[in-house]
């Protein structure tokens, strides 16, 4: 990356990387709360208090979202589960957790700020309130929990025709689309044999319009190389957990969107978010530290991303303001998420 910048630009660098610096440190924060807070509070307050000084202050500019439970409950795909948890339990890996009172969490996607700085909108119930879960490897995978219905309510409004799901999870947007008239079928790709064997032996039988849906036990890298262009009208991908694992998958995904005449992808905001945290770190490397060629050359940590965001961007020339706007808009950043992950 030529990165030459002029006086404005650079002084906008430096306070783009001053946002993100108070970002990380508001993120830090919010983890820690959501932590200390599970272990249950008669106020959101207390909890908070309960932090140290520093967590405090980073909190600033944090939003909590007081919330009713009756929308989730009466969510078509927790009321079903709820109706049907002897079947539930019976799913290898599913079954129940809570949030406590004044338990806070990630409520939707990252919203974008003035200078790129990214705020994580949290929410919080008054009373305790169940939800079903999916467990893969000791952790809770998939949940139907607010941040799973708002993150996945674009998506599922869009599904329409013939519609590909990469990933079956605890079956929620699979089961959301399947009921929809505007959705003919339903595919799904999952490489999970014994989680699809168990899913279609205990839960897909009780879904309604369950004949619209097949499920595929596969892996969907190696699987969507044999799929004709244009087989599907919708495609949805969900098979992350979060941004930093999710970065490789979703960049390798981005070379199969003609598979599908619209493809979307869960959490794509905070994923390129991800990434452009990033790439303003190499462009404070390159630009404002005088890292070069050889910086990178051995690069292996964070799964080499930096290396391979350097060799993407090689050739690129970054001297102005609106250069740099320009390569940190989102559809600059799936473009590089997609040569940075390429299978070619």
């Amino acid at each position: 990356m030529d990165c030459k910048l002029d006086r404005s630009a650079i002084d906008w660098l430096k306070r783009i990387i001053k946002a993100d610096g108070r970002a990380e440190d508001r993120d830090a924060a919010l983890s820690r709360l959501y932590r200390e807070s599970e272990k249950g509070y008669s106020s959101l307050e207390k909890a908070i208090a309960k932090l140290d000084g520093q967590s405090q202050r980073s909190l600033r500019g944090a939003s909590f979202v007081p919330l009713d439970p009756e929308p989730l409950f009466h969510n078509p795909y927790y009321a079903f589960l709820k109706s049907n948890e002897k079947a539930l339990r019976a799913t290898r890996g599913f079954g129940f957790s809570h949030y406590e009172a004044y338990q806070a969490f990630l409520l939707d996607e990252i919203s974008l700020g003035e200078d790129f700085e990214s705020f994580s909108p949290s929410g919080y119930y008054r009373v305790r309130v169940d939800y079903p879960i999916y467990r893969l490897g000791g952790s809770n995978w998939m949940e139907v929990i607010p941040h799973e219905i708002n993150t996945m309510e674009k998506a599922i409004g869009k599904a329409h025709g013939d519609v590909l799901v990469i990933g079956l999870g605890i079956g929620y947007c699979l089961f959301m689309m399947a009921i929809k008239e505007e959705v003919r079928s339903v595919t799904v790709i999952e490489k999970d044999a014994k989680l699809v064997e168990s899913f279609s032996q205990t839960l897909l039988p009780l879904f309604p319009n369950r004949g619209k849906i097949r499920i595929l036990s596969e892996d969907a890298f190696s699987y969507l190389p044999n799929i004709p262009d244009g087989s599907f009208d919708y495609c949805f991908a969900d098979i992350w957990r979060d941004e930093v694992d999710g970065l490789p998958m979703y960049g390798r995904l981005l070379s199969y969107m003609n598979k599908a005449k619209e493809n979307d992808y869960w959490i794509e905001k905070s994923l390129l978010h991800y990434l452009r945290r990033y790439a303003i770190a190499l462009l404070e490397e390159q630009a404002l530290l005088g890292y070069d060629d050889a910086d990178y050359r051995d690069e292996k940590g964070q799964g080499g991303v930096f290396r391979r965001l350097h060799l993407a961007l090689k050739g690129e020339k970054i001297q102005t303001t609106g250069d740099i706007k320009a390569l940190l808009s989102d559809s600059s950043l799936r473009e590089v998420a997609r040569k940075m992950f390429s299978p070619q």
